[in-house]
Parts: structure tokens; sequence; C-alpha cells
């Protein structure tokens, strides 16, 4: 439980690296960074599992949210990405586990976190928006705007978060802290 808390500490601390996006009512954030390194470090279940929590946490009132905290902060587009975090987590985690550490594998792991965040976000944005907001919410507008303005920065970070994670995991496998993956 302490890999669990502390990844969801990372997580918290990383929303505080903000930068805002024109056109957007999202924030450039390193917590994806975090996401995908929580899940290629400690696995599926603890990664998500942290990831619930920060969500959790958020939702009870801390400010740990790049939009501060508390239940109305799912009314905001970003949630969706919050929740995404959660699969995000799994989905890194799995997909590194098993089979021999290569730098492939965790690209693709982490790559693939990023593909589950945003297969949990843009639908929660296309719902809030039309149903929530009754704003007008065109696909080519979601997928601009909630999608391909931040998938470069997202794929730099996931490229950061495999050759982080796959040094981090060999380094805990040979300092006896984990046995085999």
């Amino acid at each position: 439980m302490i890999i669990c808390a502390l990844m969801c500490a990372l997580t918290a601390v990383s929303a505080f690296i903000r930068i805002p996006i024109p056109g957007t009512d999202v924030v450039f954030s390193m917590q994806v960074l975090m996401v995908l390194l929580c899940g290629a470090v400690a696995g599926p279940a603890i990664g998500a599992l942290s990831q619930a929590l920060y969500v959790a946490l958020g939702l009870i009132g801390l400010p740990i949210f790049t939009t501060g905290g508390g239940f109305s902060c799912a009314l905001n587009p970003s949630f969706g990405y919050l929740l995404g975090f959660i699969l995000g987590a799994f989905v890194t985690g799995l997909v590194s586990r098993g089979g021999k550490e290569s730098l492939v594998r965790f690209i693709l792991a982490s790559l693939a976190g990023v593909l589950a965040i945003y297969s949990v976000a843009l639908p929660y944005i296309y719902i809030l928006k039309t149903l929530y907001l009754s704003a007008e919410m065109p696909l080519s507008l979601l997928i601009s705007a909630y999608f391909l303005a931040f998938l470069p920065l997202d794929a730099v970070k996931a490229l950061i978060a495999a050759f982080a994670g796959r040094k981090i995991c060999f380094a805990l496998r040979k300092a006896g802290l984990v046995k085999g993956r």
C-alpha cells in the first residue's frame, strides 16, 4: 500500500506543473507522465488503485486536481481525463508486464496507456458538453481540441515514461525490492 500512496502523491504533485492550452478548457500537466510511470512501475492493479485513490481524494475536496478539488470538478471536461487515468495506469501496467523487459514493450505499454486515457476522456467530454451543458460538440472539434491538441505532448511523455519506467523497474529488481515481472 505504500507504493500505492506514493504513486497517488506523485500524480497529485504533477498536477501543479501545468500550462494552459489555448482553445481548450483543459490544461497541459505532467500527470499523464506520472500515470504511465505508476502503471509501468507498480503494475496494473496497484497503478489503477493509486489513480482511483487520487480521483477519490480530489472528489472529497482535497485541492489536488489542476482545477482544485471537490465534486464540482466532475462537471469540468478535464475530469474525463482524470477518470481515464485509472484505465491508463491499468493498461500500461498490463502491457508492460510479462515477457522480456524490452524498451519496445515499455513504449507500447505507455502509448497504449495514453490511448486508454483518451478512450475514457473523449466520451466523457462529449457527454458532458452535449447533455449536461447543452453545447454543440461536433466530432471534429472534440478530436481537434481534446485529442490532437494534446497528443504530441502526450506521446513525448509516453516515451519519457517508457525509458524511465524500464530503468526504474530494472533498478528495483536489481536491488531486490521486487521479484521478477
